[in-house]
C-alpha cells in the first residue's frame, strides 16, 4: 500500500502486540514465529509472514500472466494461495513467439517467477518464449539461508516450463476456461513443491453453476488429468 513508516506508530503496536499474546489473547501464525526476523523482513518484505493469500483472475483479459505470477511469487515464500476461475471464457490463446535468444534465469525467487511470467505472456502475444539457461541456479541439496531449507535445483523450474507450454500449446485458437486456469495454477504448484522442502497450499474456488469445474475430479470424464 506504499504506507510510509513511523517509528511511532511501530513501537506503539508492538507493545500492543506484546501484551495481547502475553494476555493470552492472540498468538501469530506459526509462519510469523518462525520468520519474524529483521533480515528476512528487510529482504522479502511483510508476505512471508502470512500464512494465507488470494489471487483473482477476474481480470485476465488484461493481465494474463499477473495472477500466476502472483501465486508463484507467494508460493515460493511458503504463503497458502486462494484463486477463483472467473477469468473463464474472456479471451483465446495465440500460437507463441520463440526466440533463439538465450535468457539466464536468475537464482531466486524473482529468477523462477520471471521465467514463468515470460511463458505465458507469450500465449496472449507478448514477448517471445527464449532459450531458457538455468545454469546459475544452484544446485540440488545447497543450503537456502535467509528462508532456510535445501534447494531443489534447476529441474523442478526446467519441468514447470514444459509443462506449461504442454498444457497451453494445446489451447491455441480456443477460448480460456476454468478447467486451463486451475491446471495452470496446479502445474506452478507442483513446481514449486517438487524441491521436498516446501509445501504448496492451493484452494481452487469455481463458479458453482461452471459444470466444468465440477467435474475436474470426475476419472470417467478427465481419465489423463485425475491420473496425473
Amino acid at each position: 500500500l506504499q504506507l510510509p513508516w513511523s517509528n511511532t506508530k511501530a513501537q506503539r503496536s508492538a507493545k500492543e502486540m506484546f501484551q495481547r499474546i502475553w494476555d493470552f489473547n492472540f498468538l501469530p501464525p506459526g509462519r510469523g514465529l518462525q520468520n519474524c526476523r529483521a533480515e528476512v523482513i528487510n529482504i522479502k518484505g511483510a508476505m512471508p509472514l502470512y500464512n494465507c493469500a488470494v489471487v483473482t483472475t477476474a481480470d485476465l483479459q488484461k493481465n494474463f500472466s499477473g495472477p500466476f505470477a502472483t501465486a508463484a511469487d507467494e508460493l515460493l515464500m511458503g504463503v497458502g494461495v486462494g484463486f477463483d476461475t472467473k477469468g473463464a471464457g474472456c479471451f483465446s490463446f495465440v500460437a507463441p513467439k520463440h526466440s533463439e535468444t538465450p535468457c539466464v534465469i536468475e537464482d531466486s525467487r524473482e529468477g523462477w517467477v520471471k521465467a514463468i511470467k515470460t511463458v505465458l505472456d507469450a500465449y496472449v502475444d507478448i514477448g517471445t518464449i527464449p532459450i531458457f539457461d538455468y545454469s546459475l541456479i544452484r544446485p540440488k541439496g545447497s543450503p537456502i539461508k535467509t528462508m532456510g531449507g535445501i534447494a531443489p535445483g534447476p529441474q523442478p523450474l526446467v519441468e514447470g516450463v514444459t509443462a506449461l507450454q504442454e498444457i497451453l500449446d494445446k489451447k491455441i485458437g480456443k477460448s480460456i476456461q476454468s478447467s486451463t486456469i486451475v491446471d495452470l495454477f496446479n502445474i506452478i504448484g507442483k513446481c514449486v513443491v517438487s524441491g521436498g522442502n516446501r509445501r504448496s497450499a492451493e484452494l481452487a474456488l469455481g463458479d458453482p453453476f461452471d459444470t466444468e469445474f465440477f467435474d475436474l475430479k470426475d476419472e470417467e470424464k478427465y481419465p489423463e488429468e485425475c491420473k496425473s
